[in-house]
C-alpha cells in the first residue's frame, strides 16, 4: 500500500472523475503531467500534486537503479515508510472520500 502502482492509479482513477472537467486533463497519458493538469482544473491541489510527484520520482529513481543492476524492484516492508504512509492519506482523502 502507498506505493508506486498506488500513485499511478490515482492519477487514473482522477483523470477518469473529472477528465470532463477540461480536455486537457485526458490529453497526456503521463501521470506527471496529468497530475499537472488535474491541478490545473483544481481537482488536486498544488501540495497534493508535489507529493505525488515526489514520491513517484524516489519510487521510480530505485526501480531504475534496481533495474540498472539486474536486481527485482520488490521493495521491502522496510523502505520507504514516510512516502507510502503519505500516499496512503492521500489514497484515503482522494479516492475514498
Amino acid at each position: 500500500p502507498g506505493g508506486m502502482i498506488d500513485i499511478e492509479f490515482i492519477a487514473q482513477y482522477l483523470v477518469l472523475r473529472d477528465g470532463h472537467k477540461d480536455p486537457r486533463i485526458v490529453f497526456w497519458s503521463d501521470n506527471w503531467r496529468q497530475l499537472d493538469e488535474l491541478e490545473r482544473a483544481g481537482s488536486v491541489t498544488a501540495q497534493q500534486k508535489a507529493q505525488l510527484i515526489e514520491n513517484y520520482r524516489k519510487y521510480r529513481g530505485w526501480a531504475h537503479e534496481r533495474g540498472l543492476q539486474n536486481e527485482a524492484a520488490l521493495t521491502p516492508d522496510t523502505m520507504f515508510q514516510p512516502e507510502r504512509a503519505e500516499v496512503t492519506a492521500l489514497w484515503n482523502t482522494m479516492v475514498l472520500s
